[in-house]
């Protein structure tokens, strides 16, 4: 087999590699963003947890709910929600707790912590674990904006992060490829050369 023989096959087992790895990372992203707008709805009132649930689905939300902090940390070790919406007050915890809780699992979560009242101290600690703090009675479009934009911020910092993810990975991958290439050329260059010397070329 000639040079150029031995190049085409390696361009076409580099374009066979590359198809390969674009097939797993499509695959990989549809299995990464099936629960990427699942959102996770917490409130120990039954009725606020239906009425906010429902609002949610007409808007056309993936919604997870749970009426307690135990229920809401069993669906947190099962599913990985983009945004979490708690009360405040969950019996013996707080929003807050679970949303130190959902950050061990998903440290980008995004959190809103709903309260019937607020104070300069919540206010501070919400800012210090990055949820954003409404106050009761929350209307329907302020709710709905809120959960939008911080939405649209995650999945900004997810296409941030898938793009660098499959750079890195393209790299990786290349260099495998080099490697095998190389080695597949220079066999075939080898066997060339010995069956030249043999006259059976």
């Amino acid at each position: 087999m000639d040079q150029r023989s031995v190049e085409k096959s390696s361009g076409e087992l580099t374009r066979e590699n590359q198809l390969t790895a674009e097939r797993a990372w499509t695959m990989a992203e549809i299995v990464n963003r099936r629960e990427t707008h699942q959102l996770l709805l917490v409130d120990t009132r039954v009725a606020a947890l239906r009425r906010t649930g429902d609002l949610l689905r007409r808007a056309g939300h993936d919604v997870l709910e749970a009426g307690s902090f135990d229920e809401a940390k069993r669906v947190l070790v099962q599913r990985l929600p983009a945004l979490m919406i708690s009360s405040l007050r969950l019996a013996a915890f707080n929003g807050l707790h679970l949303v130190h809780l959902a950050r061990l699992a998903r440290p980008e979560i995004s959190a809103i912590i709903v309260s019937t009242s607020a104070d300069a101290v919540l206010q501070s600690e919400a800012e210090r674990v990055g949820a954003s703090l409404l106050v009761e009675p929350v209307p329907p479009t302020t709710l709905l904006a809120l959960i939008s934009q911080l939405l649209e911020a995650s999945a900004s910092l997810d296409d941030h992060r898938g793009i660098e993810r499959r750079r890195a990975e393209r790299r990786s991958a290349g260099g495998r490829d080099v490697g095998m290439e190389r080695r597949i050329a220079d066999r075939r260059i080898s066997v060339g050369v010995a069956h030249r010397d043999s006259g059976l070329t």
